[in-house]
């Protein structure tokens, strides 16, 4: 009877374990509803646009530290006016490359991390699109995504 309730009380102790590591492991995570909440609202990231001047042949270019590594890291997308924009992660410590290619994109900078929001609108009137990415040591992530008819938010 001793051996069956210690037992139980294992089993019990490594399902709380279980849970504690997986509630920790979504407050690490909690961004994504933040950034996907405001992502939904009309405009809603266009205030955290991050500014990028274009060079001479549309192409855009931002150094930061994305892998928090203390190196800085290469962010380029080109959008040459037509088609899609094509968009570039290099990861500085160890030159991986990622990239994305999209109809239309931006890279936010919203609480302290960068996104890139990809959007594809098969007319004026929809259907739409959008999908929001996260970049990270990982690459390009994706974090949510939206779709609709009519204008997209």
């Amino acid at each position: 009877m001793v051996n069956r309730v210690m037992a139980n009380i294992s089993n019990a102790a490594k399902v709380l374990g279980l849970v504690v590591s997986l509630c920790a492991g979504g407050t690490a995570l909690g961004e994504s509803p933040r950034v996907c909440g405001v992502a939904a609202k009309r405009g809603g990231l266009a205030q955290y646009m991050v500014p990028a001047e274009p060079d001479q042949d549309g192409s855009r270019a931002l150094k930061v530290d994305i892998d928090l590594d203390g190196v800085v890291d290469d962010l380029r997308w080109f959008d040459p006016g037509s088609g899609s924009v094509s968009f570039t992660l290099t990861l500085a410590a160890n030159g991986k490359r990622f990239t994305l290619e999209q109809q239309r994109l931006a890279v936010v900078k919203f609480e302290s991390r960068y996104y890139v929001v990809a959007t594809r609108i098969d007319s004026a009137i929809g259907p739409w699109q959008r999908e929001v990415l996260s970049l990270t040591s990982d690459g390009i992530t994706s974090v949510c995504s939206f779709a609709g008819k009519g204008q997209p938010p």
